[in-house]
């Protein structure tokens, strides 16, 4: 049976979650990185228990806590993901395949599944521009522009 603070909490986060996800997931653009920043939000609210339900502000204290997970996840983004997009990626031979899947993790931050294996292909898998167009049936032209908006997107999110 929950108590009379637990039905407070449930109340506060029925009210704010959905408000709190749409923010962060226009800024993420992915689903599950979205949910898991919320609810890391909603989840250091309860841990400060009674504090956070007297404070006189909820809504700006969720929203000033939602921000400084983002720039934590930024903070870890710019310690695992500094690498030079304007040439092919090559991972050293003899690395674990745990870069790799640390990488494609950090992009997923801010990629979508496709865009990732787009980026992928070209700076990871060496595939050309002539290739990657044909495949996605677009010119070569808009490929070129759709890996510039895409490495764009990437580093706005690193800043």
């Amino acid at each position: 049976m929950m108590d009379n603070r637990d039905d407070k909490f449930e109340e506060v986060y029925k009210t704010h979650f959905r408000d709190i996800y749409k923010y962060v997931y226009r800024l993420v653009q992915n689903s599950e990185v979205a949910e898991d920043i919320t609810q890391d939000v909603f989840c250091a609210a309860l841990d400060l228990g009674e504090k956070f339900m007297s404070h006189e502000n909820r809504r700006g204290w969720l929203m000033v806590a939602t921000k400084n997970k983002l720039r934590e996840m930024r903070r870890k983004m710019r310690c695992h993901v500094l690498l030079p997009l304007d040439e092919k990626l090559e991972l050293e031979v003899g690395e674990s395949d745990f870069r790799e899947i640390d990488l494609e993790l950090t992009a997923l931050c801010v990629l979508d599944r496709e865009d990732w294996e787009l980026v992928k292909d070209y700076y990871l898998g060496k595939t050309t521009i002539k290739e990657l167009a044909k495949k996605y049936g677009i010119t070569e032209n808009n490929m070129r522009v759709r890996l510039h908006r895409l490495k764009v997107k990437v580093r706005k999110a690193m800043e």
